[in-house]
C-alpha cells in the first residue's frame, strides 16, 4: 500500500440533540475548554492528551444523557483514499469512560490524474 503524502487527524468530543436547557448546563459545566458549536443543539471542543477531562465526566454522570447524544468524533483528511486512523490511549480511555459512540469523517484530497 502506497503512503500518504498528506494525513491530518483531528479528534473532537461532540454532543448533539441537545434540548436548550441541557445545552446551557454543558456550557456553564465544562468551562475549563473552548466549547464551539454550529447549531443551538450541538456543542463540541476538541480534544488534547494534557486536557482535564474532569468536568465533562461529572457533567455526565450528573446528567445521565442518552448516550446517542455524545460521541468522539475523528477526522481524517489524506492525500491517500487506503489511509487510516490510530486513536490515541487518551481518546480511547474517555470513549471507555463515557461508553459514547465513535464516529468518523475522512476526507481523501485526491489529486487529478494528470498530476505526478
Amino acid at each position: 500500500m502506497e503512503r500518504a503524502s498528506y494525513h491530518k487527524e483531528g479528534f473532537s468530543f461532540r454532543f448533539i440533540q441537545l434540548p436548550s436547557g441541557t445545552a446551557s448546563r454543558v456550557r456553564s459545566s465544562i468551562s475549563n475548554v473552548e466549547l464551539k458549536s454550529r447549531r443551538p443543539d450541538v456543542i463540541f471542543f476538541e480534544l488534547a492528551e494534557e486536557m482535564d477531562l474532569e468536568p465533562l465526566y461529572s457533567f455526565l454522570d450528573r446528567e445521565a444523557l442518552d448516550p446517542k447524544t455524545y460521541s468522539v468524533w475523528v477526522s481524517v483528511i489524506s492525500s491517500s483514499d487506503r489511509d487510516g486512523v490510530s486513536i490515541p490511549t487518551f481518546v480511547l480511555d474517555l470513549i471507555r469512560r463515557t461508553k459514547c459512540g465513535i464516529d468518523f469523517s475522512f476526507v481523501a484530497a485526491l489529486g487529478s490524474d494528470d498530476e505526478s
